[in-house]
């Protein structure tokens, strides 16, 4: 349901969306019951709603919709025989029944225990009557078993089954449906299909049933039947299910050795991380860059009231043309550029790009070629594998399957591994965001499995076709280059050299031609409706080019350009110019990303196109470089330990409005006192404590006494769980950026947020770095919980200094963009949190397809979540997780986040606040510090400071405080943000609203409002919400995606708002305190 809300006091309005789970309608329920039902469970969340974020009212519902699903559930039926694995470990109990009963068989089994013939019908007839099923159909579905429970006075756990490809054995998954109140008489259920058929069993001992899937000993052990997690004593076990359990089937690493074995061949274990995945080595032949054009159909709206918040669609964008080059490493005569223009053009870019790759695929293996004096002096003087990197004990040549071309010696297991994928990239800039949508709805135009790594139900990371050749598969794999490139293709293509531009020179080889097309066209989207546009025969007038998204008209120089490029082409009309644009941006992405494939191969000997995402790719080339081996966390206390720690960054407005009075202003005042407004960022915050010592392994509990007054440097370092006492003397000097942020509630919100306050702290996780600073400064530790102790060191320094050295010696913007992109990339994949992970199904069939599930199988599994319908052949299905997986080092990012906190709090108490006694913080954002600073002359004042802490390296070089350059780009070091543009005033309304004036320029930030929006924010729209505490909505436009539909939507929303709850403020509306303060109590 949507509906308006309104704030009455503050005049403030909005829209927002309730949603009901999927219920079950079966023939002979009573709809109105059934829709009475909902429309409670509607009201129940719209009156905790209005409870909870204080002053909403619902003012009216603007629509309902409602999601119709056929739904044929698994139910049990007739016997199956247990997997031979499960049948092995003698915990299960399976009757034999030949009726549609088994659920009834399997309760009778776990209530009335035999000691002989366990699994006969028999056993058990004579108490057949002694539980209840009314109202309960049989076979019994998962859905009906709380009511099997109220009526028998039972509690009951279902959990599943699935097969586990690694270990090459079946594991138990769930629970698919667990009981919320446990009875003297509980039964755990397994629930298992084969085929068509499902079946329930009576689990008489968990513990022997989990055992080996959660422990190499398979020990007897205290077992949580919600997570199946083991613990040794029951009291830790009860103390996990009143806190941490997570209610879902956790699987942890173990050091036990698996069936699957590593490059080298060698059994591994699940509890290590280390680079394995030397066949990304390997230079993919083919890869695919893609892009679409869409008409713009204009939409009729009405007209809304600006001062409210309004939503609708104004245009719909219908693709009419695409273009893609299939890019050949080895051939160029193999590239080639093909497109269309016309309807169906999401169908036939499918079916064209399929029948191009099935006859790369048929493409001829060539034999090795006869050895080169050259190769031959790189055989005899070779001793490590060129693919693994390990000495050589004998030779082995490895040829290129597709040249015959000698590539290296390699140990003859490694050549027998390395490959060529069976999936082909296809790479389109943006996908995930709009031409996914196009592509998407024509998946079904073959056979062949669809699956995706989602982000949601209409938002993917990536998806795959499948497609059968011959007695193969061959993998249409379409990835985004913008999260490997997360810039406008214009400005990537701005960063290349001339040199660069080796596809566009290869297609147009005339100077004439190229310098006409390296820079990225200009297009009038809006102009372009339907196809009588492109039948216009001269170029549009310079307004059709206006962008009502961005609100911008292009230049007079891109207008003359386009003018040129008409007529030096000789276009005859729109279809001309529109297809010559649109072959120039895919020629211009390959570029690009060629140049983007280069680099990494070059520098990390890593082909990019294996992966999905940058951080995917910075991660491996990191474990790859520093030859690290990691430990994973295979205790679950330690688990929920450090992630009950992890706190993002600080971001908060302290202070919210200064005026700067200085000497090096025009309107300078000397009668009231000099002040200064200054803005300082620290240098890669991430990357300067990505280069501290960081935790590589040795978890270990160790006694709270343990001294952990350890250097930065130790060997062995610490996280701790602590009582805190902040002192009130430390409130007033403490306010504007107190130490041990916490998520917190705060206000009438019910919702979380990191707010630094000044209250006590109970059971905080912090890293010792940053418990020995806040001692230091004054906070009282009064009590030390938990002491978790580690192995570190730098070991992760020689890959962030590498990539600062190489991008100190780039020549190019491409190559320095390059380099900063794989440091930051790195923190991105230690912050990986697979609880947020969905799973969703895309498909294209409502019926099996061999052994790819249907949408009707696929809602009738237990963990079916919801569905949505895009076409009549395309529909996602999201299901629950089944169990979550814990394989990633968390502790990373716990430590990254903590630590990169010192270096802030050191520079803002042992820098500012001791050099400057008349000071305050104005504003904070994770690697940002705005000050207001009464003194005579700051610059002047730091100027003995500049070595030791700022970055001056952006001044100019005659600039007028005479600094010299120094510490360019040097971790942890400050820069002036405005390179000694003096700053005037500052508004800040909250965290990530504010605005300060320069001498001749307004900076504007408002998070959630469009940059051309912002853009045209004066101070003035800032200072009129802070001081007349008003709420001001503008109007913007967006890409929006409705069942794989995109639309341009026109918006009006809350751009400014005076109201901010993570501080208190005071009655001036400008000083405001942090919560906690003795002030305030």
């Amino acid at each position: 349901m949507h509906a308006d809300f309104v704030q009455q006091t503050k005049d403030i309005h909005d829209t927002f969306d309730f949603q009901t789970l999927n219920y079950i309608i079966c023939q002979g329920d009573d709809l109105n019951i059934f829709l009475s039902s909902l429309n409670d469970t509607i009201t129940t969340k719209i009156s905790a709603f209005e409870i909870k974020d204080s002053g909403w009212s619902l003012k009216n519902i603007k629509s309902i919709d409602m999601n119709v699903n056929k739904f044929n559930p698994l139910r049990g039926t007739s016997y199956i025989d247990l997997p031979r694995d499960i049948k092995l470990k003698k915990a299960v109990i399976n009757v034999k029944n030949k009726d549609y009963f088994c659920f009834k068989w399997a309760l009778l089994s776990a209530l009335y225990p035999v000691n002989k013939h366990t699994d006969r019908v028999s056993s058990y007839v004579k108490h057949a009557n002694k539980l209840k099923f009314d109202g309960i159909s049989f076979p019994v579905k998962i859905s009906d078993i709380a009511k099997v429970e109220k009526l028998n006075d039972i509690s009951i756990n279902v959990f599943g089954l699935e097969y586990n490809k690694e270990k090459r054995c079946n594991s138990i998954v769930g629970p698919l449906f667990l009981t919320k109140c446990r009875k003297d008489r509980h039964i755990n259920l397994l629930f298992f299909s084969k085929d068509t058929k499902n079946h329930y069993c009576y689990i008489k001992n968990l513990s022997r049933l989990v055992s080996k899937q959660i422990s190499k000993d398979g020990h007897i052990m205290y077992i949580c039947e919600a997570c199946l997690l083991r613990f040794p004593s029951q009291e830790r076990l009860n103390n996990h299910e009143q806190y941490d359990c997570a209610h879902i089937c956790t699987v942890l690493p173990n050091s036990e050795t698996l069936k699957k074995k590593n490059w080298f061949g060698q059994p591994i274990s699940n509890d290590k991380i280390k680079f394995d995945s030397y066949e990304k080595k390997l230079k993919i032949p083919f890869v695919v860059y893609a892009d679409f054009e869409a008409f713009l159909k204009p939409i009729e709206s009405c007209s809304n009231d600006p001062s409210k918040p309004f939503t609708h669609n104004i245009q719909k964008h219908e693709v009419h043309s695409f273009g893609y080059y299939i890019k050949c490493s080895y051939d160029d005569k193999l590239s080639k550029y093909v497109t269309y223009c016309g309807p169906n053009c999401a169908q036939v870019f499918m079916e064209s790009l399929s029948n191009n790759l099935k006859e790369i695929n048929r493409l001829q293996k060539y034999p090795p070629l006869p050895l080169t004096n050259e190769d031959k002096n790189q055989i005899s003087n070779a001793t490590i594998c060129h693919i693994c990197e390990t000495e050589l004990a004998k030779h082995f040549y490895d040829f290129d399957w597709y040249t015959g071309s000698f590539i290296g010696v390699a140990h003859e297991s490694c050549c027998s591994k390395i490959r060529t994928p069976s999936y082909i990239p296809i790479f389109l800039h943006n996908l995930s965001h709009y031409d996914a949508h196009f592509i998407v709805h024509a998946l079904n135009f073959c056979d062949g499995e669809v699956e995706v790594i989602p982000q949601n139900k209409e938002k993917y990371i990536s998806f795959s076709k499948k497609l059968k050749v011959n007695n193969h598969e061959i993998i249409l794999r379409f990835l985004d280059s913008f999260k490997f490139l997360s810039c406008k293709l214009e400005e990537l293509a701005k960063n290349l050299s001339n040199d660069q531009f080796q596809e566009l020179r290869r297609n147009y080889p005339n100077d004439e031609d190229f310098f006409r097309l390296k820079r990225k066209g200009v297009y009038p989207y809006e102009l372009m409706t339907n196809y009588d546009s492109l039948s216009l025969t001269s170029l549009p007038e310079q307004k059709c080019f206006y962008s009502s998204l961005t609100d911008s008209h292009i230049s007079n120089d891109d207008y003359n350009h386009a003018k040129d490029v008409w007529e030096h082409f000789g276009c005859c009309n729109m279809l001309d110019y529109s297809n010559l644009y649109l072959k120039t941006d895919v020629l211009l992405l390959s570029d690009v990303f060629e140049n983007f494939r280069k680099l990494c191969i070059n520098t990390y000997d890593l082909d990019p196109v294996h992966y999905y995402t940058a951080p995917g790719l910075s991660w491996d080339a990191m474990l790859k470089y520093t030859k690290i081996e990691l430990e994973l966390l295979t205790d679950y206390e330690k688990i929920a330990f450090i992630r009950s720690g992890i706190r993002g960054g600080v971001s908060q407005c302290s202070n919210r409005y200064a005026r700067a009075n200085n000497k090096y202003m025009e309107d300078y005042d000397t009668g009231k006192p000099n002040s200064y407004i200054t803005y300082f960022d620290a240098n890669n915050l991430y990357g300067w404590a990505m280069s501290q010592y960081l935790p590589t392994g040795g978890f270990e509990w160790v006694n709270p006494n343990t001294e952990f007054n350890v250097s930065k440097t130790s060997d062995f370092g610490f996280i701790l769980e602590v009582d805190l006492e902040y002192p009130d003397e430390l409130h007033d000097l403490h306010s504007d950026f107190p130490l041990c942020p916490e998520n917190i509630c705060v206000g009438n919100i019910n919702e979380n947020k990191l707010v630094p306050n000044l209250n006590n702290k109970d059971k905080y996780v912090i890293h010792y770095r940053n418990l020995k600073q806040c001692i230091e400064m004054g906070v009282k530790l009064t009590n030390i919980h938990r002491v978790l102790k580690f192995k570190q060191s730098p070991w992760l320094k020689m890959y962030i200094d590498l990539n600062t050295k190489l991008r100190t010696l780039a020549k190019s913007d491409f190559e320095k963009d390059f380099y900063k992109l794989m440091n930051n990339s790195v923190f991105g994949k230690t912050m990986e949190n697979i609880e947020k992970r969905v799973n969703i199904k895309l498909v294209t069939h409502w019926e099996n397809q061999g052994k790819a599930l249907g949408a009707q199988d696929l809602i009738a599994k237990p963990q079916f979540h919801s569905l949505s319908i895009f076409s009549e052949n395309l529909v996602a299905v999201q299901l629950r997780k089944t169990k979550l997986i814990y394989n990633k080092p968390i502790y990373l990012g716990f430590c990254i986040l903590d630590i990169s906190k010192t270096l802030m709090y050191d520079f803002h108490y042992n820098y500012m606040i001791k050099k400057f006694s008349k000071i305050k913080l104005l504003y904070t954002d994770t690697d940002s510090l705005i000050y207001h600073i009464f003194t005579n002359d700051f610059y002047t004042d730091i100027k003995p400071d500049l070595s030791s802490y700022f970055d001056t390296s952006d001044y100019d070089t005659n600039n007028i405080f005479e600094y010299p350059k120094l510490n360019k780009k040097k971790l942890g070091f400050f820069k002036d943000e405005n390179n000694g543009k003096i700053m005037k005033e500052f508004v800040g309304l909250r965290s990530k609203m504010y605005a300060f004036n320069l001498e001749n320029k307004t900076i504007a930030k408002a998070k959630g409002v469009n940059k051309c929006i912002t853009k045209k924010m004066t101070m003035n729209s800032y200072k009129s919400s802070l001081f007349n505490k008003k709420v001001q909505y503008y109007s913007m436009l967006r890409f929006k995606s409705i069942k794989h539909t995109i639309f341009t939507q026109k918006l009006n929303k809350i751009g400014l708002s005076y109201n901010d709850t993570k501080r208190h403020i005071l009655d001036n509306n400008i000083e405001t305190l942090a919560w906690g303060h003795y002030k305030l109590r």
